[in-house]
Parts: C-alpha cells; sequence; structure tokens
C-alpha cells in the first residue's frame, strides 16, 4: 500500500490491528474504483480487498449515472466482499446494510449526522454527500462475490451546474484546511475497512435494519417514482425489513394504492420543480 496523496504511514493509524494492508490499493486516478474492484474480483482476489482512488474520471451510481470525483476533494473506495464470509443471507439488503455502516462511520469522524435516502444515498440538510454503489461479479460458482463502492463528498465548494442543487459535502472546502481533508479522508476509509473487511460483520442484520429505517429522510413525503415503465406521485409510508419501499400511489379517484418497490428511483418534491 503506497501513495503520498494518501500519506501511507497515516491511515495505518487508524486501521485496526489485524488489518492486511496488502489488501489496500492506492490509486492516484482510476475510470472507476468498482470497475477496478470487479476485474480484481474476478482474479480470485481476497474478501475485503479495498481499492481507493484520489480521483475517478468515469465515477458512476446506480442507474450508470455520473458521480463528480475531482481530486483531493472526497473519498472513492470499493470493497470486494465475499458472500459467505460476510454471513448475511440477503444479498439485496447489502447496499441498505453499507449505508448505515457509511453513516455511523461519518458521525464517528466527523460529528455530522446524516439522513438516509431510499436506497443508497446519505445526506445532509437538503444535499447528498454521500452515494453507494453495489453490484455483483459473477464467476462459475455463480453470484458468490459484491463490489460495494461508496462516494464521499468530504470537502468540495464548487459543483457541476447540473447537480449545484442537490450535491453537498461533508466540509466546504473554503472553510477546511488540506491536512484536515487529508486526516478526515484517511479517518474515514480506514474505519470503513474496519467494519467491511470483518467475517460475518452482517449477522445481527435487524439492528442495522432498525437503523436503516429510523433514519430515513423520506418518510411521509410525497415523492415522484420513477421506474422503467412509469412515473407517478406518491406518498413514502415506509421501508420494510427487506429494505422495500412502501407507497401509496396516487390515484385518479383519490383513494390511493400501495405499492411496495423493490428497486427503482424516487425523487423529493421540493418548492414546485426542485427535486432531490
Amino acid at each position: 500500500m503506497s501513495n503520498i496523496i494518501w500519506k501511507t504511514e497515516h491511515i495505518k493509524n487508524y486501521l485496526a490491528k489485524n488489518i492486511d494492508t496488502d489488501k489496500i490499493h492506492i490509486y492516484q486516478c482510476l475510470n472507476s474504483t468498482n470497475d477496478t474492484a470487479k476485474k480484481m474480483a474476478k482474479d480470485r482476489v481476497p474478501h475485503g480487498t479495498a481499492i481507493i482512488a484520489d480521483s475517478q474520471t468515469a465515477g458512476r451510481g446506480r442507474f450508470n449515472r455520473s458521480f463528480f470525483s475531482p481530486n483531493s476533494t472526497g473519498l472513492y473506495i470499493s470493497f470486494i466482499l465475499d458472500k459467505k464470509i460476510l454471513g448475511i443471507n440477503d444479498v439485496g439488503l447489502l447496499t441498505p446494510l453499507a449505508a448505515v455502516v457509511t453513516r455511523r462511520v461519518i458521525e464517528k469522524v466527523t460529528g455530522k449526522v446524516c439522513g438516509i435516502k431510499w436506497v443508497n444515498d446519505l445526506y445532509i440538510e437538503d444535499k447528498k454527500v454521500c452515494g453507494i454503489l453495489t453490484e455483483g461479479v459473477v464467476d462459475e460458482e455463480g453470484l458468490q462475490r459484491f463490489i460495494v463502492g461508496i462516494g464521499i463528498n468530504i470537502g468540495a465548494s464548487l459543483f457541476p451546474e447540473e447537480i449545484q442543487n442537490i450535491a453537498g459535502a461533508l466540509y466546504d472546502a473554503n472553510e477546511i484546511e488540506a491536512d484536515k481533508l487529508f486526516d478526515v479522508r484517511n479517518h474515514i476509509a480506514a474505519e470503513l475497512i474496519n467494519i467491511l473487511t470483518k467475517e460475518y460483520v452482517f449477522k445481527h442484520t435487524d439492528e442495522y435494519m432498525k437503523e436503516y429505517k429510523a433514519n430515513q429522510i423520506i418518510k411521509g413525503q410525497e415523492v415522484t417514482v420513477i421506474q422503467v415503465n412509469e412515473t407517478y406521485e406518491a406518498v413514502v409510508i415506509d421501508v420494510n425489513d427487506l429494505g422495500h419501499l412502501i407507497v401509496e400511489k396516487k390515484t385518479d379517484d383519490n383513494k390511493g394504492q400501495i405499492e411496495v418497490l423493490l428497486s427503482g428511483e424516487v425523487s423529493i418534491k421540493r418548492h414546485c420543480e426542485k427535486y432531490i
């Protein structure tokens, strides 16, 4: 593990004693940490391998949306995780569980409390500060390994015009010194590695899901539901124990219709035409 940008010795200060640093791969720039992780997963690298980049030229989120990943302002990290070692029965819960872990780490390191927007985003107030992308890797034995990519805006002040209304960061880049930003970034990376590389980390899934549900920012909100074949207006009722979103779909007769969303996208209505 070597990269002067990340102050290798510094990040080690935050790692648990049992962490194998040979499984941590740090790059100055990648197209996408998830893409690199997927290639490495097919080469059978060990569970808990972590890929970190100072910047990404083709960072992406769900539905292949681009994820703004400039150098020296964020944490872009992907984990290669083995289903059997994770101790998780329902892999569909992996994204919600990773969101809870990331939320806990951010609060521990910075004291800042994030809300969760179903299914994979973390918000502070009305700005997105973190996105999570989970992808499966299929080998000759089937779907056995997963990539969990986490992108966190740590210190930023200027975003592309198209996302200025929804994108935020843990700190304003103009108000955080470079050394502090490096320290926070290294600390968060190390804490995520400490947790997500453990064996059977998600054995107590119920505890994580309780926290996931309790910190949803969209419960009770009017939203636009965007799915492959339709888009409609609804009110969010809750998230169930399987991580599915329960909404009341608006109907012409105003009676409402309960829908359970296994996937898709929801946008919260904000001041008429503003959405998150």
